[in-house]
């Protein structure tokens, strides 16, 4: 089921009832038991919830675009094969300081769902998202200052937050990567934050992003692989991305796609060629998971 089905069936209920709930949806209405998971339809209702709606001459529009809903809908697939395989590199007992971002996001719930016992800091608001923690893991947020279009927390305080607790692992999202390994976000806001988050990573460090982000540059550099993987450092570096080659036909299909792919291909090319002179850092290529597979385990991220 398309998400626009699922939306529509959602609005309808609405219409009709002063509450719509997504356990009693996935337990009691044919339409979804057993077809869709509860987690999905939380994530329809949250998507559903942001959008306010205003009225005009001859039609209605959207009132207002909420930058981290739309990101989280985008390349989702890739973003939960991505994620799915950063989930695996992060063993149990340890700690993890998370950037803000859908990608990230979809990380941490893959680490929920493994039930691996870890201490996540981050300044991310998508934790208050996900279901209560479980099997030992805690999360504790930084502290800072609220900003939506981030949807996580900023400013002097989620940068002390970061520098008080020091993790072994950390897991980074960016909204696009240069040739040269230069690390890109979209919002002014976070990047200083950003910058205290790597700083915060003792051991290694995890930069999840879907293929697509290989094709896009942004408006804010916030860091270089090059620097974070620096010899004298002794930070292990590692990207993970999906194969490209899984996703050629699809991009094909897309507007500017066939440019976008050669681009993207480039820069992969390009990256791969840095562990020559960064043995720290290495390029992990993940294969494009069975839908069947990608619809049981990790539905709706």
């Amino acid at each position: 089921m398309q998400p626009c089905e699922r939306y529509g069936h959602i609005m309808a209920d609405l219409l009709k009832k002063e509450d719509v709930r997504p356990a009693a949806l996935v337990a009691n209405d044919k339409r979804f038991r057993g077809k869709i998971d509860e987690r999905t339809l939380r994530n329809d209702v949250l998507d559903i919830a942001q959008l306010k709606i205003s009225r005009f001459h001859g039609g209605i529009r959207q009132a207002t675009f909420h930058y981290h809903y739309a990101a989280r809908t985008e390349h989702a697939a890739e973003k939960r094969d991505v994620a799915a395989a950063a989930a695996k590199e992060i063993p149990p007992n340890t700690s993890v300081a998370a950037g803000c971002g859908t990608t990230t996001q979809a990380a941490m719930a893959a680490l929920r769902e493994r039930g691996t016992a870890v201490v996540i800091v981050t300044g991310s608001l998508a934790v208050i998202e996900e279901e209560p923690a479980e099997g030992g893991q805690q999360v504790t947020l930084t502290g800072g200052e609220v900003n939506i279009d981030v949807f996580g927390l900023v400013g002097e305080d989620a940068i002390k937050g970061f520098k008080a607790h020091p993790c072994r692992y950390g897991l980074l999202g960016v909204s696009g990567i240069g040739p040269e390994g230069e690390l890109y976000v979209h919002h002014a806001a976070e990047t200083k934050v950003v910058q205290a988050m790597l700083a915060s990573v003792q051991e290694k460090l995890l930069i999840v992003a879907d293929v697509h982000k290989l094709a896009h540059r942004d408006m804010w550099q916030t860091a270089t692989i090059g620097d974070l993987a620096d010899l004298d450092r002794r930070l292990e570096v590692l990207l993970i991305t999906n194969r490209l080659a899984d996703w050629k036909s699809d991009w094909e299909k897309e507007n500017n796609g066939r440019r976008d792919l050669d681009v993207a291909t480039k820069t992969l090319e390009d990256l791969s060629k840095l562990h020559h002179r960064l043995p720290r850092f290495s390029v992990l290529e993940v294969p494009r998971s069975k839908p069947e597979t990608r619809k049981r385990t990790t539905q709706g991220r």
